[in-house]
């Protein structure tokens, strides 16, 4: 959740953070059981993708983010 948070603090300024180096570190700084880290694969990666996105629409939610804005060019051609 703490890295989630980490990368919608990333999106507030106009050149947002991409994803894929924030795992990359997430991965690398994480404790281990072994003394060996394991590379992070394809399907790992996925997997952490997948959580932190989820675990960011979480955050938005909590905050009363509203997830559905509605466009406003639907207006301009229904009064134009």
């Amino acid at each position: 959740m703490a890295a989630a948070c980490i990368f919608l603090a990333g999106k507030v300024g106009e050149q947002p953070k991409k994803l894929k180096p924030l795992i990359t570190a997430l991965h690398e700084k994480m404790p281990r059981q072994t003394a060996d880290i394991e590379p992070l694969n394809e399907k790992s990666f996925n997997e952490m993708k997948i959580r932190m996105l989820g675990h960011e629409r979480v955050l938005l939610q909590q905050l009363c983010f509203d997830l559905s804005v509605e466009n406003s060019s639907a207006y301009l051609f229904k009064y134009a």
